[in-house]
Order: structure tokens, then C-alpha cells, then sequence
């Protein structure tokens, strides 16, 4: 079972309720900040110059999107965007660190899910941004 519908599951067991995009939101982002954190340190040291840049870009993303469904106040298609980003950094992360730990590997692969499924949940003004950023890469 994934971490999102873990997620899912154990909302409802705890407040006898489906949670929100925004819980799950939240959720995802909380469990993705520190593997994002922990990047740098499985990066082979010859590539820190390139991914970096994105680390930092993914660091700013998610507190971004953290704040936006935080507050409460975003709509779907702002949460979306920024978390399209997210997703899109992610994947190039994934492409271009040369990780080779497996178990890293497999979180990072892991949050990406996690995130593309939250995106697909939003309102679909924000799925329509998802669809027109894949279109475009």
C-alpha cells in the first residue's frame, strides 16, 4: 500500500472522515521535505554543481506549496502549479543525480507518485495545468 492511501486510511480511522486534497496535500509535502533535504548527501560529489540549483528550486516549491495549503486560501490550480513544479524538479532530479543508492532512489521515485496523485485529485483547472506542463516537457 502506497504512502497516499496509507494516508487516506489512517485519516478516516482517526477523524471518521475522507480527508481533502489539501490534507493530503499537506501530507505529501510534509513526508517529501526531508527526503528532498537528504539529496545532496547520496549525490555523487561531481554532480552537486548540477543538482543543487534544483534542490534549492525543490526546497522553495514545497514551501510554497506547504504555505499555499496551509493557508487555506490557494486555489486548486495555484496549489497545482506550484506542485507540477515540484513534480517536474523531482523527475529531473531523478534523471540527472546518478544516485545510486536504491533505497533513495525508490523514496524519490516514491514522493513523485505521491505528489502526481495529489495533483490528480486537485480541481481540474489544476489537472488542466498538470496535462499542458507533461504537453510541454
Amino acid at each position: 500500500m502506497s504512502f497516499f492511501n496509507t494516508l487516506k486510511t489512517d485519516f478516516y480511522k482517526l477523524f471518521k472522515k475522507t480527508p481533502s486534497e489539501i490534507h493530503l496535500a499537506l501530507a505529501v509535502i510534509t513526508y517529501a521535505a526531508p527526503i528532498v533535504e537528504g539529496i545532496l548527501a547520496v549525490v555523487d560529489p561531481s554532480l552537486v554543481p548540477v543538482v543543487q540549483p534544483i534542490v534549492t528550486r525543490l526546497e522553495t516549491g514545497l514551501a510554497t506549496a506547504y504555505s499555499l495549503a496551509n493557508e487555506g486560501t490557494a486555489s486548486g490550480a495555484t496549489l497545482g502549479t506550484t506542485l507540477v513544479a515540484v513534480s517536474a524538479d523531482l523527475s529531473q532530479i531523478e534523471s540527472v543525480a546518478g544516485i545510486k543508492d536504491a533505497a533513495t532512489q525508490a523514496k524519490i521515485s516514491t514522493v513523485i507518485t505521491e505528489t502526481e496523485a495529489v495533483i490528480a485529485l486537485l480541481p481540474t483547472s489544476a489537472a488542466a495545468v498538470a496535462a499542458g506542463v507533461a504537453a510541454a516537457a
